[in-house]
């Protein structure tokens, strides 16, 4: 539903939620490490997420001043015009999926998801 909601922008669910931690951390630059930690990902991972949106000048990857080694992830202008028109469209598509479901339904659903979210045993089962 997220990613059909998104499609006018050009973005795919996933690659919203990184955009949008990158953006939530403007107090610091954000290491592809820090970025891979926040969002319960695997370097490796991240990177191949990283590359379509450097490529679409959508975020910038810039080596560390002090450890060339470390590699920080800053969204650019264009990120950010991106994911302004992603937000919009999200809004929309909860609110319908709201509507349909209707109100209780749709509290039920969040509540679970954040069960699931916040006990890491449910997220990382082996």
């Amino acid at each position: 539903m997220y990613d059909f909601a998104l499609a006018p922008t050009g973005l795919r669910s996933t690659q919203m939620t990184v955009l949008a931690e990158i953006n939530r951390q403007t107090d610091e630059l954000l290491t592809v490490g820090e970025l891979a930690d926040a969002l319960a990902m695997d370097r490796p991972t991240m990177g191949q997420n990283l590359h379509p949106l450097e490529r679409e000048g959508l975020i910038t990857i810039m080596p560390g001043d002090a450890d060339q080694r470390r590699r920080h992830v800053v969204l650019t202008d264009a990120g950010q015009v991106r994911l302004t028109a992603a937000y919009r469209l999200l809004d929309r598509a909860q609110a319908r999926s709201e509507e349909r479901l209707g109100e209780k339904v749709a509290a039920d659903l969040r509540r679970v998801l954040r069960t699931i979210v916040n006990d890491e045993s449910l997220l990382f089962v082996k």
